[in-house]
């Protein structure tokens, strides 16, 4: 059980983007780091040339809030439900600095998962979805669930016990409808993708080139594959 741990959450979210702001420390969604495992070209392409939802993307977001709105909750009632240890469904958003002390450059890393799920009154799974053409669940899901949890885990570092931590991803097929779960457990990937998440900021400050995609069939499906130049089509 625990005491306060919504309304601690949102205080040190706004506190986080405060800051930020004060400090001019720029931000870094989590699904743009995630989105970044493939291929780190793409980004400069979308900073470069802009980007603009594809009617897939559109039909996929539309499907997403339907399934998973985004609702404002009441902090205080929501700590009422936790401390008498009940069951808890919410929408938060999160977020940590990061901090490289190689070249003294920080970075606000925020997003807001599709659901947190409390059960018992304890922090029980984070859970995201995704729409696509097939049920594959891919590194980069798994990346942007666990990047979330480590959200949790840097904001409230002596409150939240995530050890046993679920991370969900649900993969709706929008071709049949058919869903797909996996669940896994914060505890075996979190190295990993600290590990990953490390390597993905060393280009998003600058301190290495980007890498470029090594499929082929990422190159063909690219929304900039008509634009860039090392493309492997």
């Amino acid at each position: 059980m625990y005491k306060n741990l919504i309304s601690s959450l949102v205080e040190k979210f706004s506190l986080l983007v405060d800051f930020s702001a004060k400090n001019r420390i720029p931000r870094i969604f989590v699904s743009d780091i995630s989105s970044s495992i493939y291929c780190e070209w793409r980004k400069i392409l979308e900073s470069k040339f802009g980007f603009e939802a594809t009617p897939e993307m559109e039909r996929g977001l539309r499907i997403h809030n339907s399934l998973f709105p985004y609702e404002k909750i009441v902090p205080e009632e929501a700590d009422k439900v936790l401390e008498a240890k009940g069951d808890l469904e919410i929408t938060l958003k999160l977020g940590f600095i990061w901090e490289d002390f190689q070249i003294n450059k920080k970075v606000l890393i925020s997003g807001i998962p599709d659901r947190i799920f409390f059960e018992s009154g304890r922090l029980k799974r984070i859970s995201e979805l995704k729409t696509r053409k097939n049920q594959d669940v891919y590194v980069s899901d798994i990346i942007q669930c666990g990047l979330y949890a480590i959200c949790i885990e840097r904001m409230l570092p002596d409150i939240v016990e995530i050890k046993d931590l679920e991370l969900e991803i649900k993969v709706l097929n929008v071709v049949d409808q058919s869903m797909r779960s996996e669940i896994f457990f914060f505890r075996d990937l979190k190295q990993a993708v600290e590990n990953t998440v490390s390597d993905i900021m060393d280009f998003w400050l600058g301190k290495r080139e980007p890498k470029v995609s090594a499929s082929k069939n990422l190159c063909s499906l690219c929304y900039f594959r008509t634009l860039c130049d090392k493309k492997l089509i």
